[in-house]
């Protein structure tokens, strides 16, 4: 539409001491201030350690030039409009035990401010890079029940912190763990380090039955494989019609 307002990209207001919350990005697509009845589906898009908030956004090497790609997508209308959050979740001591407590009151604040977001687990997504990929299996895997979708990248399932961890001890391998979930997406660079584990993790969801989209691109543990990673999650997230 050629009089739509553009999309951009915005920091969450700091409206308290929240570690995450303090740090969010937020892309709001084209369009989104031409209608106050209009509302959207959210991704909540997690960094990886050595990361903060603004790096899914950056357009460098190092950084996911996520507002390109969401722009690209939706301008071509390959995929709906969506809003996507993407707060810091960097720091290792920041563990996933901890993320429960501080999703819940992120979410809450996102949809307070940003009204136009569609407020219900149906329409609520997760994904993250790294270590930001397993923090996004966990919050989507267990409770309490806040998304409808999953997305990894590169799943620090088995790390230099600690070799002696497996797939199955980090994520729950019991079938109807999975049963809340519209879609269920993996991808890992074959040349990752990582992608050995992120592999064996999968075989076993297939051996068990449980739904899910894997993809295996070249590449390494790196900004490139996973910006070119996230046009595929996204036409599949919105492919299967999620939001």
């Amino acid at each position: 539409m050629p009089n739509q307002t553009p999309s951009r990209i915005e920091c969450h207001p700091q409206n308290d001491q929240d570690l995450i919350q303090q740090r969010c990005r937020v892309y709001l697509p084209p369009g989104y201030d031409e209608s106050k009845e209009r509302h959207y589906p959210v991704l909540y898009l997690l960094s990886g350690i050595h990361d903060d908030a603004r790096t899914w956004a950056e357009s460098s090497q190092c950084g996911g030039d996520a507002k390109t790609t969401l722009d690209n997508l939706i301008q071509q209308d390959v995929i709906r409009p969506l809003v996507v959050v993407m707060p810091k979740t960097n720091d290792w001591n920041h563990q996933h035990q901890q993320l429960h407590k501080d999703l819940p009151p992120l979410i809450k604040s996102i949809e307070k401010v940003y009204t136009q977001v569609q407020s219900n687990k149906t329409h609520r997504a997760i994904a993250g890079i790294s270590k930001g990929a397993c923090q996004a299996l966990e919050a989507g895997l267990q409770p309490p029940d806040l998304f409808s979708a999953t997305g990894s990248f590169s799943a620090a399932l088995k790390t230099q912190f600690d070799p002696s961890r497996t797939p199955w001890t980090v994520l729950p391998l019991n079938s109807g763990d999975y049963a809340g979930l519209q879609f269920f997406y993996i991808t890992c660079g074959k040349q990752d380090t990582l992608f050995q584990a992120n592999q064996e993790f999968t075989n076993a969801l297939a051996s068990l039955g449980i739904k899910h989209i894997a993809h295996y691109p070249d590449g390494g543990h790196n900004w490139n494989c996973w910006r070119t990673s996230l046009q595929p999650f996204l036409i599949a997230l919105n492919n299967s019609g999620w939001g």
